[in-house]
């Protein structure tokens, strides 16, 4: 009983806890803080999810580019449509392959920002550990967003189907529907568990990592609405 008490959890032992077990997941993560082969997993689901997408992409982007032609006709040409769409996809790749890796890079920075007030300091490795399994919430909403653009005729990248975007009208503009699209339940299911692992690791209560967090959060969902009017 001993040993298999002590016996360390797999990587998808850990990835299914975290969401359904997280507290006692996110200590069995901090006391093994391994998360290579989570990250090296997550990273290849994630190009798996995109790579489907990528022709709807595709035309998507063409179809962007001839509406913002007749506003810029620099962009008329097919060649430049076609060049700029190319671009995109490889973008698009290239995003899928990074932003898992620097989206945990970026929660580990944070956390251990809030950890330079307390006593006690821990090494930024074991934050980056709590961001990769706490990614798992993204991974299920990009799955939720491949399905969706598979199945759609017309589908629209500019938001995430899981987000507060989908009960606005198709189109939908305004600070309000911008805001909408920054709310994604699974990316707020995200930042809690590395609120709840930062708040372990620190032995402080989770109110104030998941408040510090979260206010980072909402500042940038609102500086970002309220930018893309004008990107548009």
């Amino acid at each position: 009983m001993e040993n298999s008490a002590a016996r360390p959890a797999s990587v998808w032992q850990r990835f299914c806890g975290v969401l359904w077990n997280p507290r006692q997941t996110l200590e069995e993560i901090i006391s093994r803080p391994n998360w290579g082969w989570a990250l090296l997993i997550i990273t290849i689901i994630n190009i798996g999810l995109t790579l489907p997408t990528l022709p709807k992409l595709k035309v998507f982007m063409l179809e962007t580019i001839q509406r913002q032609a007749q506003q810029n006709p620099a962009l008329s040409s097919a060649q430049m449509s076609d060049m700029a769409a190319v671009s995109g996809l490889v973008g698009a790749v290239m995003g899928a392959a990074l932003v898992p890796a620097l989206t945990c890079l970026l929660f580990a920075l944070l956390l251990k920002l809030f950890n330079l007030f307390t006593a006690e300091k821990i090494p930024l490795r074991r934050f980056f550990a709590v961001g990769v399994y706490s990614y798992t919430p993204l991974l299920l909403a990009l799955m939720i967003h491949t399905l969706v653009v598979l199945l759609s005729a017309h589908p629209d990248f500019t938001a995430s189907p899981s987000s507060l975007y989908a009960f606005f009208p198709a189109g939908a503009g305004g600070f309000a529907a911008n805001l909408a699209k920054q709310v994604d339940p699974f990316l707020l299911w995200s930042i809690f568990l590395n609120a709840l692992g930062g708040s372990l690791l620190m032995r402080k209560p989770v109110r104030s990592t998941a408040c510090y967090l979260f206010i980072l959060w909402a500042v940038y969902a609102v500086i970002i609405a309220s930018r893309m009017p004008a990107l548009s």
